[in-house]
């Protein structure tokens, strides 16, 4: 039980590590500079009210595999969508 009560709470508490280590080596520094350049660009185009083009963003972002998420400050993350993550780390097996 890994120092834990339950070892449901050990497999609650490691989730975010075990789901960078599956991450790690499959998304490559590339594809996050690209994403980044398409989130800077987008996050210009809201501010910029031009919400055709920052649909249009969000709509390239997520197709490479990343979720778009706004908060209700105007401002903007992405990150691997887990589905994608998932689907690769299956592929790779």
């Amino acid at each position: 039980k890994g120092g834990y009560e339950h070892f449901m709470l050990k497999e609650i508490y490691e989730q975010p590590q075990s789901l960078a280590q599956a991450i790690a080596g499959r998304v490559t520094r590339d594809d996050r500079i690209q994403v980044d350049e398409l989130a800077g660009r987008r996050q210009r185009a809201r501010e910029d009210r031009d919400f055709a083009e920052a649909d249009r963003l969000r709509v390239e972002i997520e197709a490479a595999g990343w979720d778009v998420r706004d908060d209700p400050g105007g401002r903007s993350a992405v990150a691997p969508a887990v589905t994608t993550v998932l689907d690769r780390v299956m592929k790779a097996w």
